[in-house]
């Protein structure tokens, strides 16, 4: 494709450099920066190990090592801080704020592409830049994690490869699909699924309706294959962790969550047979509804919570976060095409709505804690100075105790005391994520679960009977439990005490 063709009124290169870098400093500013959070807690803790072995034991090697070998990210992180002398917490601010920059380059590419207008790139550049933190239909996943995670990178080189789909380059094309499944596979494979259903889609001469029916139903038939050598392999406790993660089946969404799954299908079924837009427009219309309904379709008939589990640790659903990315970029050159003022007054209502709901959101879901959370910065919750005095004052082969549940606690925020203290946590309920990818870890994981469940309302010779399998030697508890144990630590909400 030529570019020259596609941006006839393009600026110079310069000054997009300089938009685009304000953009994407607006955009970590405003959406939030938390990188011992969530799911960052076990990728983080994993990029800690791998620089120093002697951190973590092997209570907790089975929760943060799968993210090491399953994704380059680990590693390639890893070497960067070990080549450049870099602090790790600056080359995770420096990988956010790369990622950001290039998905929102992406975003504007794509809008380029698609609608030949620099009005296109910018207005769909700018509502991307509001609508970073939004969740993805009911599938657990934000537009961009305001942390680093195998996501953070996979989100921009999958629309990467979507835009060397558009453009018909090939080579590119292979290697960001490349480049998505070497950082995460599963939203790799999904980015593979995009672009098969688009080239098939949009092949010379139209599609060919009956290869699409053939692929749908050669999935099908393996999808069916799997749930009948697959459904009776996992236990009642397995089965218990999985379906606490109720994104996975779409029985258990929430009447609301599949408002986020149907409006893109419909949106996009009634566009692709408009003949007032671009062919690569409606091509790209075309492939989210087939795509998506046929996935949504699947997902509801065969990912049942009394089904396969395998089908359920695919997480087909996240196809959906390609075609919000994408669908992004359609409403803004959308927008671009009203020959009306009415087009700022669209673009104004939908930029402020999704800028001010997703920081409302991050304030609420990271409660008590600065929007951003650089290396320098001061963080004051009772609880990150809690976890902060026990990485400065227990010894490195500590073994701690916790409510299992702590990440969901009121006022905790969601960050992780096993990456923010560099010290062994028994495992919790953000572990149990990976438990639902690794059933083989589901005795291991329950074990340590269920010590911990009660630790609060103990007695401190429970405690020891319950714990002492695990060579634990110090407690997090409330800072109202009851204890005659040694707590050199407390503040008003937490108190940290030696277990002999």
């Amino acid at each position: 494709m030529d570019r020259a063709a596609v941006n006839p009124d393009a600026w110079p290169r310069w000054s997009h450099i300089v938009l685009l870098v304000l953009l994407t400093l607006v955009v970590f500013f405003w959406q939030g920066y938390h990188p011992h959070a969530d799911d960052a807690a076990l990728y983080v803790a994993g990029i800690e190990h791998l620089l120093s072995p002697h951190l973590f034991s092997a209570q907790d090697l089975p929760y943060i090592e799968p993210q090491t070998k399953v994704s380059v990210l680990g590693p390639l992180l890893a070497d960067l801080v070990r080549t450049t002398g870099i602090r790790l917490e600056w080359a995770l601010v420096g990988f956010q704020l790369l990622a950001t920059g290039g998905l929102l380059y992406a975003v504007r590419r794509l809008a380029l592409d698609l609608f030949g207008s620099q009005k296109a790139g910018w207005l769909a550049a700018g509502l991307a830049a509001g609508a970073f933190t939004i969740p993805i239909a009911g599938t657990a996943l934000f537009v961009m994690d305001p942390y680093v995670t195998a996501r953070t990178a996979s989100a921009p080189l999958s629309l990467l490869m979507v835009v060397m789909l558009v453009e018909r380059r090939w080579l590119w094309m292979m290697l960001f699909a490349a480049l998505t499944l070497a950082f995460h596979p599963i939203m790799g494979g999904c980015a593979l699924l995009f672009a098969v259903t688009w080239l098939l889609y949009t092949r010379e001469g139209g599609p060919r309706w009956w290869v699409l029916g053939a692929l749908a139903a050669l999935l099908l038939g393996a999808m069916l294959w799997i749930i009948a050598h697959d459904a009776l392999r996992y236990n009642v406790d397995y089965r218990s962790v999985v379906l606490t993660r109720t994104y996975m089946f779409l029985p258990l969404w929430a009447w609301f969550e599949y408002i986020g799954l149907i409006a893109p299908l419909l949106l996009c079924g009634a566009l692709m047979r408009s003949r007032t837009l671009r062919p690569a427009v409606r091509s790209l219309c075309a492939t989210i509804f087939l795509l998506g309904a046929w996935i949504a379709f699947c997902s509801w008939l065969l990912v049942r919570p009394d089904g396969s589990m395998l089908l359920a640790r695919l997480q087909i659903l996240r196809v959906f976060h390609l075609i919000y990315l994408v669908g992004i970029v359609l409403i803004g050159g959308w927008l671009a095409e009203i020959r009306s003022w009415y087009r700022w007054v669209f673009f104004a209502v939908f930029l402020g709505g999704s800028a001010v709901g997703t920081r409302l959101m991050q304030q609420d879901t990271f409660e008590g804690r600065p929007s951003v959370e650089l290396p320098t910065t001061e963080v004051s919750s009772p609880w990150h100075q809690a976890f902060l005095w026990i990485g400065r004052n227990t010894p490195q082969n500590a073994i701690l105790a916790a409510d299992p549940n702590l990440m969901e606690l009121h006022g905790e925020g969601h960050e992780g005391l096993r990456v923010t203290a560099e010290r062994s946590v028994l495992g919790g309920n953000k572990d149990g994520g990976v438990v639902a990818l690794k059933p083989e870890l589901t005795a291991f994981w329950t074990a340590q679960f269920r010590a911990q469940r009660r630790l609060a309302a103990e007695s401190d010779a429970e405690r020891r009977a319950e714990l002492k399998p695990f060579g634990v030697s110090w407690l997090l508890l409330p800072a109202q439990s009851k204890t005659g144990l040694d707590c050199p630590y407390r503040n008003v909400l937490l108190q940290v005490c030696r277990l002999p």
